[in-house]
């Protein structure tokens, strides 16, 4: 399933994971400033869960780091489990720094894409929306299928994970987070002057009416554990599909997976999520260039690395393998 080439990676870049934390620490301040300066209060008591679940991952991943470090046989499995733990940290600690982002972009006060994109539609795809949604709600197995599909992000992201900690533990998974975190920050970027209010579908109304509230300058606290999509163009949800194929690009086997049930996903998004078709392709896009910038960004973090005590160790070792040949000889 996993070759030996693809589980002995090279030890991850200190310089590109801190970097990342870095840029999360930033979006963080960036909502914070946000939220006080249109006196938003955080309801503190909706992020202790997530304090309180990060503090366990990093304990555990530190106790397999330590486990690692003392035995050998163990040192492999341990850098899996500790890597998949601090993956799964940083991108909920990303979550909490960018979801703000997401609301702060609606208050723009930029006017409505709907009719817009209605007319795009129409004129680039021929497609209307009220006639593709009728046609899957009379077709219940399908609807069933797509909905299965829509609401099937959380596991898929933890089956990629667990992929990327076996695979290349350290590296696979520091990639995607960086293609998430720039594909966040450009689809909000992109919000700020393309908002919409869509279609009511399966995903529910509870996300109209948070939009409509801050657009209404009603917006008065952000509770954490209730935060809603609101975002339409480009549609998040297409570009997070394929950056969960891209992550699985080496493994054929995951792929005839993911390749069918996120095409049902993207599909998904008319019907369940109620976006616009021109909505799909936007996001596309958003994945591609995420990916593009993530490749040359760490590319160039890759040109200053920062030696951790493992690399001073590496080196100090040949060193001395080195001198210890030199004086047999």
């Amino acid at each position: 399933m996993f070759s030996k080439a693809e589980v002995s990676a090279p030890r991850p870049l200190l310089n590109d994971y801190l970097t990342r934390w870095i840029v999360i620490a930033i979006a963080g301040v960036v909502s914070a400033v946000g939220l006080w300066e249109l006196n938003v209060a955080i309801v503190w008591k909706s992020l202790w869960l997530a304090i309180e679940c990060d503090i366990l991952l990093i304990l555990f991943a530190a106790i397999y780091s330590i486990v690692g470090a003392q035995s050998s046989r163990m040192e492999w499995s341990a850098a899996v489990a500790s890597d998949l733990l601090l993956s799964i940290v940083q991108l909920i600690v990303a979550l909490k720094a960018f979801a703000p982002l997401t609301y702060l972009a609606a208050t723009s006060g930029y006017p409505l894409v709907d009719t817009a994109s209605t007319k795009l539609d129409a004129l680039l795809f021929g497609f209307d929306w009220n006639v593709e949604a009728n046609w899957v709600a009379n077709h219940p197995a399908v609807d069933w299928l797509l909905q299965k599909a829509y609401f099937s992000l959380y596991y898929q992201g933890a089956f990629v994970f667990l992929i990327g900690s076996v695979s290349r533990p350290g590296d696979r998974n520091g990639e995607l987070i960086w293609q998430f975190c720039i594909g966040l920050a450009l689809t909000c970027a992109i919000f700020v002057f393309t908002p919409a209010l869509a279609h009511v579908a399966h995903a529910g109304a509870g996300w109209l009416k948070t939009l409509m509230m801050i657009r209404n300058g009603e917006w008065t606290s952000l509770d954490f554990s209730h935060v809603e999509g609101i975002i339409c163009f480009p549609s998040f949800h297409t570009t997070l599909a394929i950056l969960l194929v891209y992550a699985v690009r080496h493994h054929r086997w995951a792929l005839a997976v993911l390749v069918p049930l996120n095409m049902l996903l993207i599909v998904a998004t008319l019907s369940v999520g109620g976006h616009y078709l021109v909505d799909l392709p936007a996001g596309a896009a958003v994945a591609l260039i995420s990916i593009a910038a993530t490749r040359v960004l760490r590319q160039q973090l890759a040109k200053f690395r920062l030696r951790t005590s493992l690399d001073l160790a590496d080196a100090a070792s040949g060193f001395r393998t080195g001198s210890s040949e030199a004086s047999t000889a």
